[in-house]
């Protein structure tokens, strides 16, 4: 499985949806990790901990998404090879 981690754009947005101690998890598990450079600049995380942690990094957005436009509809029925977009946010 990919996990992409795009830099978020919004306007004063400071945080990052993965932190590199989490990569490093995901990395024992056996998945891809792909960031967008810079995703985790705001947030304190330099490029160079997310590499250090196993991840691969990208200086292209469509890189971390596979190069698909998302429908809704997509999520409803997962197919191997999927690529699939989503937040989680601690409440």
């Amino acid at each position: 499985m990919l996990i992409g981690v795009p830099k978020e754009t919004f306007p004063g947005e400071r945080r990052v949806a993965l932190v590199p101690t989490t990569v490093a998890h995901l990395k024992k598990a056996k998945l891809e990790v792909v960031i967008e450079a810079g995703a985790g600049t705001a947030a304190g995380f330099p490029d160079s901990a997310y590499r250090h942690a196993g991840a691969a990094l990208s200086d292209s957005r469509d890189t971390v998404f596979g190069g698909r436009n998302f429908k809704t509809s997509e999520f409803a029925n997962p197919h191997r090879g999927d690529c699939h977009r989503a937040t989680a946010q601690r409440r």
